[in-house]
């Protein structure tokens, strides 16, 4: 997101000609072992590097995992489809992971901009709240550090300063390239076995076939030297109080949101006997471990299942549609102006009868009736089947014809 210097009285004039600072947030889910909870950690990164790209992206994440004091074996990643996100260059930089920081990245899902709402939007809310009510209560944000002062105390979040290392992105004629990368929303990089080091991405999460990109592969289509990100950057400020929620399960139900009655109905319709003179924070706790025990008993179920089952589609119709017709890779666009043009002909007939209507009222022609004379013309032969517009498309020429001579 994008923050501008506020001040409580600033003027009209003052508005204007702002550069501001670019904040970029990663939020890290964290689980506990022994904990029915998730640790959620906000890490944001104010910089005055307005290019947001693959390589401040790379930088970012870079920042996050040096913070660390026990990086993780292994991370899924969860974005939107943002082009500083979903491009080449941030997937084969992801693929020295294993490489760089021993940290092996399992998948990376994207999601269509604007088609599903995650945490990351209700924390820049807080963020923009936060911003807000610095500049009434008279602080001005008209420095980076005034940023971290208004945004330190939300929960679970710790602020740095980054400023990146562009040296090593000089070249901006050499681009590497994944041929069809836009239309995979799944990407995983294995990091052992006969698919080590290969890319694979595919259109649909946890659906389809793979499109497989080999090292040899990756090797002619990498056009840029792929190094470690190593920006410059402060260290991140200490939460006061830890964002935590409960583990998704099944039924939806959050333990902590129940009364004291309705927790003791869910234990006993689970068969999970307590005491009933136990404390509400005690069922709270039996409750979440019940709930995860019922989640991870449907998940091995269904793993089972697909593993030693065969599903069979009973195609009792024919669809209209072939497989696979919603994918992006499929999705025809024409390009503007390029579709069926009105030719010279027509034109010059559209143009008569438009003007006749000007001379005559009583002759007034209407899209339907110009489209009925230029079909009596093929039938003389004077024109050509192929030359005949469509009804929407003699109106869209009547609105623009008359707009242009009033």
């Amino acid at each position: 997101m994008k923050i501008l210097p506020k001040s409580a009285r600033e003027t009209k004039a003052e508005f204007f000609g702002k550069k501001g600072w670019t904040l970029h947030t990663i939020l890290m889910y964290t689980k506990k072992s022994g904990h029915q909870e998730l640790d959620i950690h906000a890490y944001d990164h104010w910089s005055m590097d307005a290019r947001q790209d693959s390589w401040f992206t790379a930088s970012s994440l870079h920042a996050v995992i040096e913070s660390l004091e026990n990086k993780p074996k292994w991370i899924t990643i969860i974005s939107d489809n943002g082009p500083h996100y979903h491009n080449a260059d941030l997937m084969m930089i992801l693929g020295n992971w294993l490489e760089w920081y021993q940290i092996n990245v399992k998948k990376w899902i994207f999601l269509e901009a604007g088609e599903a709402k995650t945490t990351i939007d209700s924390h820049h809310a807080q963020i923009t709240h936060a911003i807000k009510r610095q500049v009434r209560l008279g602080l001005d944000i008209m420095e980076g550090a005034d940023i971290e002062t208004a945004i330190r105390d939300i929960r679970g979040t710790s602020v740095a300063h980054l400023e990146l290392n562009r040296t090593k992105d000089q070249n901006k004629r050499a681009k590497n390239t994944l041929p069809g990368n836009s239309n995979l929303f799944e990407w995983t990089w294995p990091g052992e076995g006969s698919m080590a080091g290969y890319i694979l991405g595919r259109e649909i999460p946890n659906v389809g076939e793979w499109t497989n990109f080999s090292p040899a592969q990756i090797s002619n289509l990498q056009k840029k030297k792929i190094e470690i990100p190593e920006p410059m950057s402060s260290t991140h400020t200490t939460p006061k109080n830890e964002w935590v929620i409960a583990m998704p399960n099944i039924s939806g139900i959050d333990p902590k949101r129940l009364t004291r009655e309705r927790l003791l109905f869910e234990l006993k319709k689970r068969n999970i006997n307590v005491i009933n003179t136990a404390k509400r924070d005690e069922l709270v706790k039996e409750l979440e471990l019940g709930l995860a025990n019922e989640t991870e008993m449907i998940q091995d179920d269904i793993s089972e299942n697909q593993e030693n089952q065969n599903i069979i589609w009973n195609s009792t119709y024919e669809f209209p549609l072939e497989s696979g017709w919603a994918l992006k890779s499929k999705q025809k666009y024409g390009k503007k102006g390029g579709g069926k043009r009105i030719s010279k002909r027509v034109w010059k007939l559209l143009e008569e009868y438009f003007l006749e209507g000007d001379v005559d009222k009583s002759k007034r022609f209407t899209a339907t009736t110009m489209l009925e004379n230029l079909r009596n013309k093929v039938e003389e032969r004077e024109l050509d089947e192929e030359e005949i517009p469509k009804l929407q498309t003699i109106q869209g020429w009547i609105s623009r014809y008359s707009a242009q001579h009033r």
